[in-house]
């Protein structure tokens, strides 16, 4: 399967570049441009309450396709499950997390009141856990950035360890491609 590069949500797509240069969004990372720019999308639909005003045209089946709630993701553990792990490594990996979080957050919704957005700290959740944990290294020779690859982002890794089913990669024209290891048969998961 071959994504077009057109269609990949990333520091390259030239409305998501536009977007952070005509607002002036000097990020640390391009993970902020690309959060910035997801986030911007989504409330303006909200905003102007129709599916039609994306500036890209994928981010409107795109958005619908994206989980709603993340209950089971450890930012939303209550205190007895925390207690539970609290003398794991993962306690203390869920904190830095916690701490990068909040970060992040005070971060975006600074930019996003300099375009008279007020940003809700649950639809930021939803977007920066999406993006954590869909996005994919779009390695160029000038570094790796993350990328959203719709549709892409929603196949399965293997359930044994001893085998890789797919193997994906990027282009010299920056297209994803996704290749199956082994055979698939109709209405399989992949």
């Amino acid at each position: 399967m071959k994504i077009p590069s057109d269609l990949i949500l990333s520091k390259f797509h030239p409305k998501i570049s536009k977007f952070c240069s005509d607002n002036k969004i000097n990020t640390d990372t391009y993970y902020d441009c690309l959060l910035l720019f997801l986030l911007y999308e989504d409330m303006i639909r909200e905003k102007f309450l129709t599916k039609e005003n994306s500036s890209i045209e994928i981010l409107n089946e795109y958005f619908n396709s994206f989980p709603k709630d993340f209950p089971s993701f450890p930012l939303n553990y209550d205190e007895h499950e925390l207690g539970i792990l609290k003398p794991t490594f993962f306690y203390k990996r869920i904190e830095r997390f916690k701490i990068e979080f909040e970060k992040s957050y005070e971060k975006i919704a600074e930019y996003l009141s300099k375009l008279n957005l007020s940003l809700d700290k649950e639809k930021f959740m939803i977007h920066y856990l999406i993006l954590s944990s869909r996005s994919f290294g779009l390695d160029t020779e000038d570094g790796t950035f993350d990328s959203l690859v719709p549709y892409g982002d929603m196949f399965n890794t293997s359930i044994h360890d001893t085998e890789r089913s797919s193997f994906w990669y990027f282009d010299v024209d920056k297209n994803f491609h996704v290749e199956s290891g082994l055979d698939i048969t109709t209405g399989e998961e992949i």
